[in-house]
């Protein structure tokens, strides 16, 4: 009689995995040290109503938080669907495969939001 097979991540799930809770940490990093500056910085040349609508976005603490939060749910529903032996095994590998791929554009719109200030600064200087 052989034994059942046991449910496993896979390479691929557990790599993903690993990838996403370091892009996370990278996140967190940048939200901790990175956008504070950047928020003295605003305050110094504008008002918070002159900043594009993605700046205020992602300067807002609840922009990080919301966006760790969809993540770690991703990563949770995407291992425990990936362990399972139906059908929903290959919803949960797909999540886990497009997981840090989200953690990466969230990390890019944060950049691109907080950087759109001061190309739009740079837009307006006339030679």
């Amino acid at each position: 009689m052989t034994e059942p097979r046991q449910s496993s991540l896979g390479l691929l799930g557990a790599l993903s995995a690993a990838l996403s809770f370091l892009l996370l940490a990278g996140l967190g990093v940048l939200r901790l040290s990175v956008v504070p500056q950047f928020q003295a910085m605003f305050r110094d040349f504008s008002s918070a109503d002159a900043l594009p609508a993605l700046t205020r976005v992602v300067v807002h603490p609840l922009y990080t938080l919301a966006g760790m939060l969809v993540v770690l749910a991703m990563i949770s529903a995407g291992v425990v669907l990936a362990l399972r032996r139906d059908r929903s095994r290959t919803i949960g590998r797909a999540l886990l495969a497009l997981t840090p791929l989200l953690a990466l554009s969230l990390g890019c719109l944060l950049f691109v939001g907080l950087y759109m200030p001061i190309w739009s600064l740079a837009g307006d200087i006339k030679p």
